[in-house]
């Protein structure tokens, strides 16, 4: 399912993917982010676990990533797992220094 900026795909019985489609996320789309992950995933239904892969993903302001921590930090949330993978070199090295690991798990490339 593609939703403008998101392709989702449910990759096992228990994981959602959600995959962004834009190269340069900045914070006019960081307002929109949370509530269309949260359409996505009620689209869907289930608990399922959540992946957010940045594949194509080159940078990204810092106002997607206090979206991104708001939606991690979502009661509703609690029992997922959420998973942040295939980050770029430079957001890596961003989301390290950010110390952005002790709020997602990360996974660097696909595994």
């Amino acid at each position: 399912m593609c939703t403008g900026r998101l392709m989702i795909e449910v990759k096992e019985s228990n994981v959602i993917e959600i995959i962004f489609t834009d190269t340069i996320m900045s914070a006019l789309k960081a307002d929109r982010l949370n509530t269309e992950i949260k359409q996505a995933i009620a689209s869907i239904g289930g608990t399922k676990d959540i992946e957010l892969d940045f594949r194509n993903v080159e940078a990204m302001d810092s106002a997607v990533i206090a979206a991104l921590i708001r939606f991690v930090r979502d009661p509703a949330l609690t029992d997922r797992k959420i998973v942040v993978k295939n980050l770029s070199t430079y957001l890596s090295q961003t989301f390290q220094l950010m110390r952005l690991s002790s709020i997602f798990t990360i996974k660097d490339s696909e595994e």
